[in-house]
């Protein structure tokens, strides 16, 4: 079986040839395009140029699986973050006799948390790998929490469900009101407001590329896009770094407390990129901050940072691997 994935998001879009080997993944083509120079049927012609090498790649698929940020609606996906429609349509008068599978982008990053050898993650508090191999193998029934800053903000969890394979409940989680506490972080909070023309701040306005940028330019009265200031030296030891790593563990706590998850996985370009937020010692405190719950409630989840940026690729693969047969949950092999 060959399976064409994307993974649509507001600034990159990812695409990938998928084969099917001995019960694996085999990518075969990567391919890496700007989202904002192309509306989704030219993004998909030029992915199929590009991933062919000029030649007829229409029917040489049997399957197209697209994840992008935004609710699966009519066969269609209102994307939250980019300007294009991504239509189920489109792609199938693109890709004739293919199976077009859509959905939400976070339930494809779910799906590719589990899959492959897991040695694209690392552990951020307590031993996450091991309670990842067990919820992959069936052992583990709790949920597992997928969150991510990016372009925006995903959340979704992982579910063992009654065929014995893997659910994912995806959200818009990245859009509720974020919390904010103490002098600091309400002077920040209307600065952020008021540049986002909102009389209440979203977690994601907070946590993705744009929150970032605004928050260094709140502290540093630069502006200027996360990559001019995030590699610089000294980075990791400023308050920028330490307020997000701040915000960030608020957010994944909130998350940890809605269903109790087996472990909580990072990913996303934000942290991706500079993982020194999520190292950061603020972080972890902010994450097990217990307040009123009961003690120690968060001492047993533990951490990850899933640093494979093709992961929501490889989600969206497995996603048509699943529905051949549920409970697969293939490993992967990269291209070379």
């Amino acid at each position: 079986m060959v399976i064409l994935a994307a993974d649509l998001g507001g600034t990159h879009s990812r695409f990938a040839l998928y084969c099917e080997r001995a019960g694996a993944l085999e990518e075969k083509a990567f391919l890496d395009l700007p989202s904002e120079a192309h509306d989704f049927a030219g993004l998909l012609r030029s992915a199929q140029r590009q991933l062919s090498g000029g030649t007829e790649l229409s029917g040489e698929v049997d399957a197209v699986s697209l994840a992008a940020a935004g609710a699966v609606s009519g066969g269609m996906i209102r994307m939250t973050n980019a300007r294009y429609v991504v239509d189920a349509g489109v792609a199938s008068s693109l890709f004739p006799g293919a199976r077009v599978l859509l959905m939400n982008d976070f339930e494809a990053q779910a799906r590719g948390c589990l899959s492959g050898n897991g040695n694209f993650l690392e552990p951020l508090y307590g031993d996450a790998c091991a309670v990842l191999r067990d919820a992959r193998s069936g052992k583990e029934k709790r949920p597992v929490a997928v969150l991510g800053a990016g372009t925006g903000l995903g959340a979704a969890w992982l579910i063992r469900d009654a065929r014995a394979g893997m659910g994912v409940l995806p959200s818009e989680a990245g859009h509720v009101p974020f919390p904010f506490h103490g002098r600091e972080e309400l002077a920040f909070a209307a600065f952020l407001e008021e540049r986002c023309g909102t009389s209440s701040a979203t977690a994601e306005q907070v946590l993705s590329g744009r929150g970032l940028a605004l928050l260094h330019e709140y502290l540093s009265g630069r502006g200027g896009p996360p990559s001019a200031f995030t590699a610089c030296g000294g980075f990791a030891d400023s308050d920028c770094c330490r307020l997000f790593a701040r915000f960030y563990g608020r957010f994944c706590r909130m998350a940890a407390y809605f269903l109790l998850p087996c472990a909580v996985v990072l990913t996303g370009g934000v942290a991706g990129g500079s993982p020194c937020l999520v190292r950061h010692p603020e972080f972890l405190r902010e994450f097990l901050r217990q307040g009123n719950a009961a003690p120690r409630i968060l001492e047993g989840i533990p951490l990850a940072l899933n640093t494979n940026s093709r992961s929501g690729l490889l989600g969206a693969a497995c996603a048509v691997l699943e529905q051949e047969d549920p409970g697969t949950l293939p490993g992967a092999f990269p291209k070379d």
